[in-house]
């Protein structure tokens, strides 16, 4: 689970015959995203809200099966100017965003915090399920 601020949410991901599919929840409403494809396609986006008030948001995002998932990046945007990336690249977290300020670096640190511990949550139902059954 990690929390944002912003007006529109997008989930960057690698779309594969391994993959499965997520629920993908922000502020308690879900939806499922399909994440198979017979063939390989890498850092496809998806919005999953573009309409959101520009206010605290919190996101949950769950597999629906044991298969792979990814998370290439979520992209958060603020009004129609500004632009957050949260990514992972070999394990480390990393932010970028446009030209950064101060108060931007301390939201990208933010939103890789929060980042970071919903891929340790998602691994941790993983885990939870695999070992309950």
């Amino acid at each position: 689970m990690f929390c944002f601020s912003g007006s529109k949410i997008t989930y960057v991901r690698t779309l594969y015959p391994n993959r499965g599919s997520l629920n993908f929840c922000i502020d308690g409403d879900c939806q499922v995203i399909d994440n198979y494809s017979a063939i390989a396609y890498w850092q496809i986006p998806i919005v999953v809200s573009d309409s959101l008030v520009n206010t605290t948001h919190s996101v949950m995002i769950t597999p629906v099966s044991s298969a792979v998932i990814d998370i290439d990046a979520i992209i958060i945007e603020v009004g129609k100017t500004s632009r957050y990336v949260a990514t992972l690249d070999s394990g480390r977290a990393m932010a970028i965003d446009r030209t950064a300020t101060f108060g931007d670096i301390a939201i990208a640190i933010i939103l890789i915090l929060c980042f970071s511990l919903a891929i340790v949550y998602v691994i941790l139902s993983v885990v939870h399920d695999r070992a309950n059954r």
